[in-house]
């Protein structure tokens, strides 16, 4: 296990009516904030650190590739967690499914 590179990210909360809308696809901190975590011994990710940047799903492929020390031949939207690189922002957005009138709207921010 001190070899492997173990990566562990959580679902997006449910509200039950917070703000007076249900589902995930809301626009309130909750339900994109989920929990995700790294660890890789070997690579100098061992237990008890925090890292306040701000990651994604879009960052575990360059994370993954990075560690196996394999450089991608096309860009990735995703950033490798493994270096110092930080955002100052992510981009998150819902589109509205179907052509009926339930469900949250098109939204982004």
């Amino acid at each position: 296990m001190d070899d492997t590179l173990v990566i562990c990210i959580g679902d997006n909360g449910f509200h039950w009516a917070d703000h007076g809308l249900g589902g995930k696809g809301v626009p309130h901190r909750p339900a994109h904030e989920v929990p995700f975590y790294l660890s890789w011994p070997a690579g100098g990710l061992g237990g008890g650190t925090t890292d306040d940047r701000i990651a994604a799903n879009v960052d575990i492929a360059p994370t993954a590739l990075d560690a196996a020390g394999i450089a991608p031949d096309t860009p990735h939207d995703g950033r490798s967690l493994l270096g110092g690189r930080s955002r100052a922002h992510l981009l998150i957005e819902w589109w509205r499914q179907g052509a009926g009138t339930e469900g949250q709207n098109t939204w982004s921010s």
